[in-house]
């Protein structure tokens, strides 16, 4: 099928358009959070293993914030790799994960603050509240995106199965 010519582009210039790579900006803070994990990946680490005295909690915990660090280096380095932005549909599946855990944050901190009588749980708990805040805007933003482009698809694969457009 080729556009129209008034379209000004062929099929060749939109399945390269679709296939642009990150731009300058996005792959600064791709490479950034790249860095960020895997300093904490380390960090975390190194504390493990250097202090021979934690509880086994702690070590538990930190087995967990090493492999969230892992998933989070993994998806940095799949974007940067892959030379492609995060399609919609990963957008909101990546928003609601960080919903979740956004969630699981502020509860657990806002529990433990509770149960233990801990006053920096508090803190840790208002914290998670702001990120489940943020987190919950971000996704509403890409779940309305989402459902742009996908009434956009509709849209054109209408226009598509009625035939060429007449110029």
């Amino acid at each position: 099928m080729n556009p129209s010519p008034r379209q000004g582009s062929t099929l060749d210039d939109l399945l390269a358009l679709a296939d642009t790579e990150l731009s300058l900006a996005a792959r600064l803070g791709q490479l950034t959070l790249l860095l960020a994990f895997v300093t904490m990946i380390g960090v975390v680490g190194f504390l493990g293993v250097s202090e021979a005295s934690l509880p086994s909690r702690v070590r538990m915990l930190f087995g967990a914030i090493i492999g969230i660090g892992a998933v989070g280096a993994a998806v940095a380095l799949r974007t940067l790799t892959s030379r492609g932005a995060l399609l919609a549909r990963q957008r909101v599946v990546a928003g609601q994960v960080a919903v979740g855990l956004s969630a699981l944050v502020a509860l657990g901190a806002g529990i433990i603050g509770f149960v233990r009588g801990i006053p920096a749980a508090y803190a840790v708990a208002g914290f998670g509240a702001l990120l489940l805040a943020g987190t919950i805007a971000v996704l509403r933003q890409e779940n309305g995106r989402l459902a742009a482009l996908t009434a956009r698809r509709r849209t054109l694969a209408e226009q598509l199965n009625r035939g060429p457009i007449d110029g």
